[in-house]
């Protein structure tokens, strides 16, 4: 019996070794696969605060051109002083202007919308390439789209389509 006294203690002397290392290696996967885990919450982290700071420097280094584009765009506000102005031009320039409609185009802007105003005007032939002038030339991002000219007994008809962006309200 005591020949199988020293093989039987080291055979649980080995089992208790492959037991502790079994125990041993399942801590450290345990703590990798954590250390795994906390690394890719860091770099989600990291991610999104450079996603942050890159908006924050995008908004900050096109305010100005953002601000620029915004003088080209109506609001609610100026539609009326712009119609007034159009007409005030025609005024001064010997035109009888009168606004046909003012429509809003549904477009699928998320900011902003087309605003289309319809325009007669009656006068001198010259008066009138003048007013369509004037009106390709407004300090909007407006757009002439469309201009007819008639004649009838020495009398001169036209009539203009515009087309200008206006913000959107809320």
């Amino acid at each position: 019996m005591k020949q199988f006294l020293i093989p039987a203690s080291l055979l649980i002397l080995v089992a208790a070794s492959v037991a502790g290392y079994v125990f041993m290696i399942s801590k450290i996967d345990g703590a990798v696969q954590a250390i795994a885990t906390a690394n890719e919450q860091v770099q989600s982290l990291t991610a999104r605060e450079t996603f942050a700071r890159s908006a924050g420097t995008f908004l900050s280094d096109t305010a100005a051109a953002r601000a620029e584009i915004a003088t080209f765009v109506a609001n609610d506000a100026a539609v009326a002083g712009i119609i007034q102005s159009l007409e005030d031009e025609g005024k001064r320039g010997k035109v009888a202007v009168s606004v046909g409609s003012v429509t809003v185009v549904p477009d699928g802007w998320k900011q902003h919308e087309l605003l289309r105003v319809e325009l007669s005007a009656h006068g001198q032939f010259a008066a009138l390439g003048n007013f369509a002038t004037v009106l390709e030339s407004l300090p909007f991002a407006s757009r002439l789209e469309t201009a007819s000219f008639e004649v009838s007994d020495k009398s001169w008809f036209s009539s203009f389509v515009l087309v200008f962006p206006k913000g959107k309200t809320p």
